[in-house]
């Protein structure tokens, strides 16, 4: 729990996200990171139905029609996905006032996803830091070396603390954000520079650091640190459906599988991708014949453990929604068929197999799901199978 590190004060820190229709479920199993950590938190909600829910689970909705800066200009206006444009502006908009009232922030993006005791273990790093005298003013997640230019700080996820530095610099991010400088009006523009939001922002802060004799503490961590804490920032994927699929096959958004009804099965580590992939079919025609939810099952290539993602393609999005996370090995822990009037039942691998054979298909059929080759380096970009952008020989097998 934070705040338990031995005389060090906890700082006064608030939890800020954003957060549409798409990602409601995600905040039901963020909550529970939130009071584990017993920090305050806020949504900056992009529609009612969000916001209703924000307040419903004890945190203060901020809307970004409430006195937060608007999102008119022209480099807005350019193709981007209404919700995002809302979002991108506000929420350094809505962090400058929780700064201003001595919050320390740490802000999110909606698709950075936590286990129950994730932001509680990074609260004890941040006050880890301040006991031995190492105290930041930024901590931000690292993107690596890109190609794109101010481009290395990913203020997906940040911990921002409350000081005048901070705020100054936030501050000058809004009032420049519609500078003439940041428009791509030439043919040879750069548009990686100009269509988004965090370039523009590293620029300011970077030409700030180089303004100051003094410049602010700065402490970047790497996917890699974030994940010894549970976080994975789950950029890159396709959309909202395929991250939030994503992020249950690897031991994520757990609290919905726990309180629905729901079937898994075990499959075997010699099963073929084709065996697989029949499996699996049969077992979402099942589970939404029977109203249950199906655990993601684990996905073998050539006798290994794979990326669920990158051996199945959804191409049906109904299947997102009978989709629950892994389970932990208890339900088929025999290996065998469970009675069907549990809670949780096991269903046999090779009965879903010998199923799809001999019945064939119902709702789910071949062109639901396709199988792809999870060693194809060419995924590596999407974290995902997709079959449109990249040429595979397994995909329709």
């Amino acid at each position: 729990m934070a705040g338990t590190i031995s005389g060090i004060r906890a700082p006064r820190t608030t939890v800020l996200t954003v957060a549409n229709v798409h990602y409601e479920e995600v905040l039901n199993d963020w909550i529970i990171s939130v009071r584990r950590a017993n920090v305050s938190c806020h949504v900056l909600a992009l529609d009612d139905i969000t916001c209703q829910h924000t307040s419903q689970i004890g945190c203060r909705c901020l809307r970004p029609e409430s006195a937060l800066a608007s999102t008119s200009s022209s480099v807005f206006q350019q193709g981007w996905h209404a919700d995002r444009l809302s979002a991108v502006k506000n929420r350094f908009a809505a962090t400058v006032e929780l700064l201003l009232d001595g919050y320390d922030v740490l802000l999110h993006d909606a698709d950075v996803f936590f286990r129950k005791d994730s932001i509680a273990q990074f609260m004890d790093f941040v006050l880890h830091l301040r006991g031995a005298s190492l105290d930041q003013d930024l901590i931000i997640q690292d993107n690596g070396v890109r190609k794109d230019t101010y481009d290395r700080l990913n203020w997906g996820f940040s911990w921002i603390r409350s000081n005048q530095w901070n705020r100054d610099v936030l501050q000058c991010v809004l009032d420049r954000w519609d500078d003439e400088a940041f428009e791509c009006n030439s043919v040879g523009c750069n548009s990686a520079y100009s269509m988004r939001s965090q370039p523009r922002i590293n620029h300011i802060i970077e030409a700030s650091i180089q303004a100051l004799k003094t410049a602010p503490r700065v402490c970047m961590l790497s996917n890699a640190h974030l994940q010894e804490y549970g976080i994975k920032h789950f950029t890159g994927y396709l959309n909202a459906q395929s991250k939030k699929t994503c992020s249950k096959s690897q031991g994520y958004l757990i609290s919905h599988a726990d309180t629905s009804r729901t079937i898994a099965y075990k499959v075997p580590s010699a099963a073929s991708p084709v065996e697989q992939r029949y499996a699996l079919i049969s077992a979402l025609n099942y589970a939404s014949a029977n109203g249950r939810k199906l655990h993601i099952p684990w996905a073998y290539w050539k006798h290994g453990i794979v990326d669920f993602c990158l051996m199945f393609e959804i191409k049906d999005v109904r299947i997102h929604n009978i989709l629950v996370a892994r389970e932990t090995h208890t339900i088929c822990a025999e290996n065998h068929a469970s009675d069907d009037n549990l809670q949780h039942a096991c269903l046999s691998f090779d009965n879903l197999v010998h199923q799809t054979t001999v019945a064939g298909f119902s709702v789910f059929n071949l062109s639901s799901v396709l199988v792809c080759d999870p060693t194809n380096k060419d995924y590596a970009a999407l974290h995902q199978c997709h079959t449109k952008r990249v040429a595979d020989s397994f995909a329709g097998l």
